[in-house]
């Protein structure tokens, strides 16, 4: 990557007053630009679903596309895991946090406050070979989180990568329904859980190269899907 930071603002206002970047909106400007403005409840329960991430997925060499960036964590474990990507670009709609993203100690690493939700091209423009969503999907309904997911598979599915014969890739993590009744009991709130076997079916309705995991968070409380594609199922 070049040392290019930059901030692009967004082309498509979202819905004023959108529900789903509220709880963010709030914790940025109780706590600034943050990890705590994130909402994650720890900071390895963050670092366990990057590695996941990255894992699972083949990220080198990538345009990594991290939607709902906050303020570039995911960059800053790739950079320290020694995963070398082609580009870096963030996107998050906390008009107070994306310019602090800038700070971040990444090299190259792009930030632009876009709402993925509400702007329904920018994953196609933006034209990632790796689209990734880190707990960005928390504060939707599913309907909406399976909305967003197409447009982005959709958008993974004509990846640059492609042409040079090289596998593109989706991943997402969400809030598993598939817990324990303990976890199921707790109030979750701002993050909805998602029905996991719906969320599954949808990736395996989609690509054939799916993974699927349940098992780095205690009590199963968090899962990953990666929809993996190749220039064969592109066509």
């Amino acid at each position: 990557m070049d040392r290019l930071r930059r901030i692009v603002r967004p082309r498509d206002a979202r819905p004023k007053g959108a529900e789903y970047l509220a709880p963010y909106e709030i914790a940025a400007k109780r706590h600034g630009p943050s990890f705590e403005a994130t909402l994650w409840a720890s900071r390895e329960a963050q670092r366990e679903r990057f590695r996941v991430i990255a894992d699972m997925a083949d990220l080198s060499g990538r345009v990594l596309l991290d939607a709902g960036s906050g303020c570039g964590d995911l960059a800053l474990h790739l950079r320290e895991a020694a995963v070398v990507l082609a580009r870096y670009i963030g996107l998050e709609g906390v008009a107070s946090v994306a310019p602090a993203a800038c700070s971040c100690a990444v090299p190259g690493a792009e930030f632009i406050q876009a709402d993925f939700v509400a702007d329904h091209s920018v994953f196609a423009r933006l034209r990632p070979d790796v689209v990734v969503f880190s707990g960005s999907l928390n504060t939707l309904d599913q309907p909406d989180a399976l909305a967003v997911l197409d447009r982005a598979w959709a958008a993974v599915r004509g990846a640059p990568c492609l042409a040079e014969g090289r596998s593109a890739a989706l991943v997402f993590n969400f809030l598993s329904d598939r817990c324990s009744e303990r976890l199921r009991r707790q109030d979750s709130s701002p993050a909805r859980r998602f029905d996991t076997a719906a969320m599954l079916g949808w990736a395996l309705d989609r690509a054939t190269g799916v993974r699927f995991r349940q098992d780095y968070l205690p009590e199963g409380h968090d899962a990953t899907i990666c929809m993996r594609v190749d220039e064969r199922a592109a066509r």
